[in-house]
């Protein structure tokens, strides 16, 4: 996030910077879902089709050629596999299909969600701010955690209602 930093001397380009710190968090939860989800198919994959095709003959061969496919090249994944002529190719088809339908149209939909949110948000001063308390916020509450092994207990503060002359009732804040 260092690298961005430079972006934000120069105004036209500082919205690129805002946008990915706000979605930086966001990203980083979607990136483990997204990875867990090709990991897994990955594994389906190769139990499933490892004996028949060379590229699922591995996990690590599995999940590269899966990882392609996500971003197009789809003939490897393809490579000798006869649907509607053999079983195998069939079911690779259909295992293709499911992947795509979740991990490629759902998937990629919520990071292009996340990537606009950040976007819209990152135009808005008071959004930027607030996030930046929580961000602070969290990266306290995570070195307290690292360094005493417990979670920091927020105190909330309590509110005691008074009667105003007015009718209305008026919330002052008590220690």
């Amino acid at each position: 996030m260092r690298s961005l930093a430079l972006l934000t001397l120069w105004q036209p380009l500082r919205w690129i910077a805002q946008t990915a710190h706000m979605a930086s968090s966001k990203l980083s939860y979607f990136m483990f879902v997204f990875l867990s989800s090709i990991w897994g198919f990955s594994v389906a994959m190769r139990v499933m089709f490892g004996a028949e095709y060379m590229q699922f003959n591995s996990l690590f061969m599995s999940i590269t050629t899966l990882l392609l496919y996500t971003f197009g090249d789809t003939e490897r994944a393809m490579y000798a596999v006869h649907p509607f002529i053999e079983a195998s190719g069939t079911q690779v088809v259909i295992c293709l299909l499911i992947y795509t339908i979740f991990v490629i149209t759902v998937g990629l939909s919520f990071f292009v969600t996340v990537i606009l949110d950040a976007y819209s948000s990152s135009h808005d001063p008071e959004q930027c701010r607030q996030h930046e308390i929580e961000n602070e916020r969290k990266f306290d509450e995570s070195i307290v955690w690292w360094y005493f092994g417990t979670a920091v207990e927020s105190k909330p503060q309590r509110q005691d209602h008074m009667s105003h002359p007015g009718g209305a009732e008026r919330t002052v804040p008590t220690q």
